[in-house]
């Protein structure tokens, strides 16, 4: 056990000579909890558009909903959009689906 403490005492002194080899790990952080807020809040504030509102996202709801399989039920159409189908208790994902092309 006294191993461990001056293990610990060893690593805490060095950090407190060096607090900015923190700096790497909270900017990770931080970027990985503020992504999705800036995708799903922030950029449809500023494209002037709500993100239900958008071609795409409707796009993506019919492509949902017409894989009856994969809804466990009948969803709105942010659950369709946003929901992650389940089969056995394990996560998959969507089969791919070819998308509309204009022309």
């Amino acid at each position: 056990m006294k191993r461990i403490a001056a293990l610990v005492a060893k690593e805490l002194n060095e950090l407190r000579r060096s607090p900015s080899i923190f700096l790497p790990a909270a900017v990770t952080g931080a970027a990985a909890i503020l992504y999705p807020f800036v995708i799903v809040i922030i950029v449809p504030y500023f494209a002037g558009e709500r993100l239900a509102d958008s071609s795409d996202f409707r796009l993506a709801t019919e492509v949902f909903r017409s894989q009856p399989e994969h809804v466990p039920g009948p969803l709105s159409s942010a659950g369709a959009a946003t929901g992650v189908p389940r089969h056995g208790g394990s996560l998959q994902q969507l089969p791919a689906v070819p998308w509309p092309v204009d022309g």
